[in-house]
């Protein structure tokens, strides 16, 4: 059938008969998710034997990305406890700056655990074993954060602001218990 003179067909799928646009999408594929988590990983060790040939050690990175999680949690924190407090609306943006704050535990207790396996250890004293129980309080952070994330989505600023503000402090005492 013709389109009448005057109107312009663009490109693309038909409105009629195609999804609705408020359809959910189908989930991703486990070994999709396999194979990007490997990759993810393969890639971290790359850069990380690159670092090393600049004389970048893999203390060096663990203890920078640890100030990057106290900076970017705190930023986090202050930023959706005080959204909270006045009733502002959080923009998207803010949900992407806590989920990194986050995500950057894992490459941190990845770095930790090879540390720890490769032979160095936190300081001795009566607070090096601490050092290893903020690393555990980090996935337990987070943990209960995923969980009230679900459990009170009408919140987002308090639990999220609350959880990166306890992650930022985790973070901080775990960097200073580190350094003896």
């Amino acid at each position: 059938m013709a389109a009448p003179p005057g109107s312009r067909n663009l490109p693309g799928p038909p409105d009629a008969g195609g999804q609705p646009p408020d359809a959910e999408r189908p989930p991703v594929p486990w070994h999709f998710k396999l194979f990007g988590a490997l990759f993810a990983v393969y890639l971290a060790l790359r850069i990380v034997q690159m670092l090393g040939w600049i004389g970048v050690s893999v203390k060096d990175l663990h203890n920078a990305l640890a100030i990057a999680i106290v900076l970017v949690n705190g930023v986090a924190a202050i930023w959706g406890l005080l959204a909270w407090w006045r009733g502002w609306k959080l923009i998207r943006g803010y949900l992407y700056l806590a989920l990194l704050g986050w995500f950057l535990f894992v490459p941190q207790l990845a770095l930790g655990v090879g540390l720890y396996a490769g032979g160095h250890r936190a300081p001795a004293g009566w607070h090096g074993w601490q050092h290893y129980i903020y690393g555990i309080g980090a996935v337990l952070g987070i943990s209960l954060g995923s969980y009230y994330r679900r459990r009170i989505p009408d919140r987002p600023g308090m639990v999220l602001g609350l959880i990166c503000f306890f992650l930022a402090l985790v973070a901080a005492r775990a960097y200073v218990t580190g350094h003896g």
